[in-house]
């Protein structure tokens, strides 16, 4: 089906698309983040969803305090 070959290829969700760009959007105003880059999410099982996204940071910004802050606001997708 094609539901399961867009799983077996990691395409990111099209139903999260929009909601993924706000989040990351929000997320990148967030203090002490200067960019994001290559994000890639996708489906990994039925109703499970996995990502990864490469966060930069200020040098004076605590990176844990950024890395809580981005994982809380990712984990609400």
């Amino acid at each position: 089906s094609t539901y399961a070959g867009k799983i077996l290829l990691q395409t990111t969700p099209s139903h999260i698309l929009s909601q993924l760009d706000k989040v990351l959007r929000e997320a990148s105003t967030l203090d002490g983040v200067l960019e994001f880059r290559h994000e890639h999410f996708w489906t990994l099982s039925f109703g499970c969803l996995a990502g990864c996204v490469q966060v930069r940071v200020r040098r004076d910004a605590d990176e844990q305090l950024v890395l809580a802050h981005v994982y809380n606001r990712l984990n609400n997708l």
